[in-house]
């Protein structure tokens, strides 16, 4: 097939000697062909190495904006949290009926929360009903809540500080007071000629029986890493019902969050 081809050019060039123009089109034609080829692979190689860096590009922009985002959640997250305190509904363990140790719980709660209050400075102390309202809403409630650690608390709370604590009460020995006083009633006899004198001494009194009751209490501070800032117990000097009250004071006026 080429050898006739070629012939044909030949034959045609003798007989128009004028043509200058005619070339042998096969090797030029294959050539165009290999060049055509080459650039259209060239194209598709330019264009998948575009395709390649634009993804690339556009992937390390939304990692950036995602990154950049996240960065500020963060940030707006911490500032929310700054200087929070969340003091958590304290334990009761105690000899009254399960009610009342029920509610003990809040009213220990709120004796914390009513101390630091009106002793803190720049801290800000979450109320007690916002504070059980957030647990609720998470499904955490008295039986569960030991189940989340202090960090996962002051997450879901928006705090930097949690405060937990116990709250334990026994009887202790009864004791028998004894109150009495008596006095001397002096008197004079004149039915006789020299007149007598005589005394008489009354008493009186009464005795009260009292239960002493044991109080130990501990309480613990937590920042929102989840670590212990602060911990202690104390057994209370009192002896009376309301003795966690002053031993609750004594404690949180020794803690971190003091005057803060």
């Amino acid at each position: 097939m080429v050898y006739q081809e070629t012939s044909k050019a030949i034959l045609f060039h003798r007989q128009h000697p004028d043509a200058h123009d005619f070339k042998i089109p096969l090797d030029n034609q294959k050539n165009k062909n290999n060049q055509t080829t080459q650039v259209l692979n060239m194209k598709k190689i330019l264009l998948t190495v575009v395709t390649v860096l634009s993804i690339a590009m556009l992937a390390d922009a939304q990692f950036e904006s995602s990154f950049t985002r996240q960065a500020e959640l963060m940030n707006e997250d911490f500032v929310n949290r700054r200087n929070k305190v969340a003091v958590l509904p304290l334990t009761y363990i105690g000899n009254g009926n399960e009610s009342r140790e029920e509610e003990m719980r809040f009213y220990l709660q709120d004796i914390a929360i009513d101390f630091l209050n009106s002793s803190t400075l720049e801290l800000k102390v979450l109320d007690a009903a916002e504070i059980n309202s957030l647990l609720r809403k998470n499904g955490i409630n008295e039986f569960d809540l030991r189940a989340y650690g202090p960090g996962e608390l002051a997450k879901i709370l928006h705090v930097e500080y949690v405060v937990m604590g116990t709250v334990l009460q026994d009887l202790g020995r009864e004791v028998t007071v004894y109150n009495g006083y008596s006095h001397n009633r002096e008197r004079m006899d004149r039915r006789y000629k020299d007149p007598r004198r005589w005394e008489r001494e009354h008493t009186h009194g009464a005795s009260v029986t009292r239960q002493n009751i044991e109080t130990r209490v501990s309480l613990s501070i937590y920042n929102q890493g989840g670590n212990r800032i602060y911990s202690g117990s104390r057994q209370s000097i009192l002896s009376g019902p309301g003795a966690y009250r002053n031993t609750m004071h004594y404690m949180l006026k020794r803690s971190p969050l003091y005057n803060r």
